[in-house]
């Protein structure tokens, strides 16, 4: 991909949307597509907050693919600012169903795990109830809710990395 001006970790922090400290950046969801025959990729995105430790409205998208067990390629990497588009998917976040604990044998237990397709999983910060900050996890499998959202936002943010490589 000749040309394509991505960043790497170490890059020099910027206001600009082309720049991006990793070191800066504050996770708070990461998500990983696993096909049953292939590579992984994650997903993970962040913000960079502004001076006063406040979230500054960008939101960071940087794509990896699984090459070893604990190997990933370089990163691409996107902001919001170049990609608006993304952030109408970062809104239906926040409401996206993640399902309910199972407890067999009460009410309708759930159906065995499918042996092909693609995985998905989730792993963020949640917000609970009575506003304390917490960590939530999902993992599903092709057709959730989780899968359509997640497979929705690599179509979007691959036209935003397409982009950038021109």
């Amino acid at each position: 991909m000749a040309g394509l001006s991505l960043l790497l970790a170490g890059t020099l922090a910027s206001a600009s949307p082309n720049r991006l400290d990793f070191d800066r950046v504050v996770l708070f969801a990461t998500i990983e597509r696993s096909p049953a025959f292939g590579r992984t990729t994650r997903l993970r995105i962040g913000m960079v907050p502004d001076l006063r430790g406040a979230p500054n409205g960008v939101y960071w998208f940087m794509k990896d693919v699984r090459i070893s067990r604990d190997k990933f390629s370089p990163a691409l990497v996107v902001s919001s600012q170049l990609c608006p588009t993304a952030m109408a998917i970062m809104r239906q976040l926040e409401q996206l169903p993640l399902g309910t604990p199972d407890v067999p044998g009460l009410g309708q237990d759930a159906l065995g795990w499918p042996k092909d397709g693609t995985s998905y999983s989730l792993k963020g910060i949640s917000r609970q109830p009575d506003g304390q900050r917490g960590e939530y996890s999902a993992f599903t499998n092709t057709g959730s809710p989780l899968a359509k959202w997640t497979d929705h936002l690599f179509r979007v943010l691959e036209r935003c990395w397409a982009k950038r490589s021109t």
